[in-house]
């Protein structure tokens, strides 16, 4: 056999040998695991719960009278009713702070988280919540209603922080002067009776800021007290003002006369908390 023959027929078999590996070995685009694979989408972030609108109990009880010493002894019994706040509005940017909180605070009932509807709601000052967890109301006074009394505050701060869901207030701090004559009745005596027993323990009263002549005010910070939220009991705008003949409990809320002052409930200016004089 002529060897150009045979050395030509080998080197065709030997090129479509190749030919054929090489398509083999080509991947093709149906074959592409790569391509077939659809990626998960980016879960979007959960939003955070809606914040105005919620109630909160703070618990009196559940923090640490730190000033005056001597304070929980005589005050700690009375120290039942809850302090109720109520987030109403949440704004950024705000009017004094780059972000803001409007509270409305109430009082509950004695050993529970009802709210007492014959103690009047108070709307604070614009509270700073700058730092979204953190919030400070800036220095006012306030009546705050215990067991048997009332006892005033001046200059007061108001502090905590909201826990991650919402569903707490920790850390809630109360710090201001504290006018003695409503804990009187607590250690029953008349006008200076608290700061006379205080007195035989060291602590004297000094004056008070609204009248430096009334020898009364002792500085006084309860630290550490809890709020939980209350989710189906919102605390309500009520504005006891005897000189209109109101009645507890003012409801504002259901569309009858409760306080017989013949204003049907909820047209009443007072259920506006934010359009108080």
């Amino acid at each position: 056999m002529n060897p150009f023959i045979v050395s030509r027929a080998l080197f065709v078999a030997v090129v479509t040998l190749l030919s054929v590996s090489l398509v083999a070995c080509t991947p093709d685009a149906s074959d592409d695991d790569s391509a077939q694979v659809t990626p998960s989408p980016t879960p979007s972030p959960t939003p955070p719960p809606p914040l105005e609108g919620r109630s909160y109990a703070v618990d009196l009880r559940s923090g640490n009278i730190v000033e005056p010493p001597g304070a929980a002894q005589v005050m700690g019994s009375a120290m039942d009713r809850p302090m109720m706040l109520r987030v109403m509005t949440e704004r950024a940017p705000g009017t004094t702070y780059a972000r803001e909180l409007d509270f409305l605070m109430g009082t509950g009932l004695p050993l529970t988280t009802d709210q007492d509807f014959c103690e009047a709601t108070t709307l604070l000052p614009a509270a700073d919540f700058s730092n979204a967890s953190d919030w400070t109301v800036p220095p006012t006074d306030l009546t705050i209603p215990l067991s048997g009394t009332q006892i005033r505050f001046y200059n007061t701060t108001l502090s905590g922080t909201f826990s991650a869901n919402l569903n707490a207030m920790n850390a809630v701090k109360l710090e201001g002067w504290m006018d003695t004559r409503g804990v009187d009745p607590l250690v029953g005596g008349g006008e200076g009776a608290a700061c006379a027993l205080l007195g035989d323990f060291g602590i004297i009263c000094q004056g008070c800021p609204n009248d430096p002549n009334l020898v009364f005010c002792l500085h006084t910070r309860i630290e550490n007290m809890t709020g939980l939220w209350l989710p189906e009991n919102d605390l309500i705008g009520v504005n006891v003002d005897q000189t209109e003949n109101h009645l507890c409990p003012d409801v504002c809320t259901d569309g009858t006369d409760n306080d017989l002052d013949t204003v049907v409930d909820g047209a009443e200016p007072e259920c506006d908390p934010l359009t108080w004089p």
